[in-house]
């Protein structure tokens, strides 16, 4: 598989869309574990790409929680226990985005590729 990388040119970035629709279309049962965890990584680069184009470098708990598609209460567990770290404003925290999105992708690198 050639080398993923992602340009930062407009047709480039405009382009992404297309790549995510032809890559959710792939049989993923059909494939290698080792294509399978390319392609993987491939996504992740590109959602990644996509949804840091507009979004705000600071997330609230419940945009956090959106994003991760759990509740707040376990985004709240996760900066207690320091999995997820916060800045405190007053009686609120907010989450820098860079860092969610890592905290995912590092889980998502221990997930099974393709579970049954």
């Amino acid at each position: 598989m050639d080398r993923l990388r992602v340009h930062d040119e407009p047709e480039a970035i405009n382009a992404l869309p297309e790549a995510l629709e032809a890559l959710s279309s792939l049989l993923w049962d059909e494939l290698d574990p080792a294509t399978s965890q390319q392609l993987k990584t491939a996504l992740t680069v590109i959602c990644t790409r996509l949804v840091t184009q507009a979004a705000p470098s600071l997330l609230t708990v419940s945009e956090t929680a959106a994003v991760m598609e759990v509740s707040k209460h376990t985004v709240y567990r996760l900066v207690h226990t320091g999995h997820l770290p916060a800045i405190r404003t007053d009686r609120s925290f907010r989450l820098p985005r860079v860092t969610v999105l890592e905290y995912m992708r590092e889980l998502s690198q221990q997930a099974p590729v393709n579970p049954r």
